[in-house]
Protein backbone atom coordinates (compact mmCIF):
# COMPACT_ATOMS: atom_id res chain seq x y z
CA UNK A 1 0.00 0.00 0.00
CA UNK A 2 1.50 3.71 -0.90
CA UNK A 3 2.87 5.69 1.93
CA UNK A 4 0.86 8.35 0.76
CA UNK A 5 -2.67 6.35 1.85
CA UNK A 6 -1.57 5.20 4.43
CA UNK A 7 -1.05 8.65 6.02
CA UNK A 8 -3.87 9.91 4.71
CA UNK A 9 -5.72 7.36 6.24
CA UNK A 10 -4.30 7.78 9.45
CA UNK A 11 -4.84 12.34 9.21
CA UNK A 12 -1.30 12.77 9.75
CA UNK A 13 -0.89 16.39 8.53
CA UNK A 14 2.92 15.50 7.42
CA UNK A 15 4.66 12.11 5.58
CA UNK A 16 7.09 12.40 7.61
CA UNK A 17 4.82 11.63 10.75
CA UNK A 18 3.99 8.61 8.85
CA UNK A 19 7.56 7.60 7.88
CA UNK A 20 8.99 7.82 11.50
CA UNK A 21 6.50 4.99 12.39
CA UNK A 22 7.18 3.03 9.53
CA UNK A 23 11.11 3.37 10.51
CA UNK A 24 10.10 1.72 13.88
CA UNK A 25 8.74 -0.91 12.56
CA UNK A 26 11.47 -1.85 10.70
CA UNK A 27 13.71 -1.79 13.41
CA UNK A 28 11.34 -4.01 15.48
CA UNK A 29 11.33 -6.68 13.25
CA UNK A 30 14.79 -6.53 12.68
CA UNK A 31 15.78 -6.83 16.77
CA UNK A 32 12.79 -9.93 16.92
CA UNK A 33 14.44 -11.70 13.33
CA UNK A 34 18.09 -11.41 15.14
CA UNK A 35 16.32 -13.06 18.57
CA UNK A 36 14.90 -15.69 16.31
CA UNK A 37 18.06 -16.59 14.80
CA UNK A 38 19.90 -16.69 18.12
CA UNK A 39 17.19 -19.02 19.29
CA UNK A 40 17.29 -21.46 16.70
CA UNK A 41 18.14 -25.41 17.71
CA UNK A 42 22.25 -25.56 16.99
CA UNK A 43 23.13 -21.91 17.27
CA UNK A 44 25.12 -20.91 19.73
CA UNK A 45 23.14 -18.86 22.44
CA UNK A 46 24.07 -15.10 23.13
CA UNK A 47 27.76 -15.12 25.01
CA UNK A 48 27.86 -18.69 24.71
CA UNK A 49 31.49 -17.46 22.46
Amino acid sequence: MPLLVVSQNLRHAKLETTRRYLHAEDEMRHALSEDWATRRPGHPAKGDN
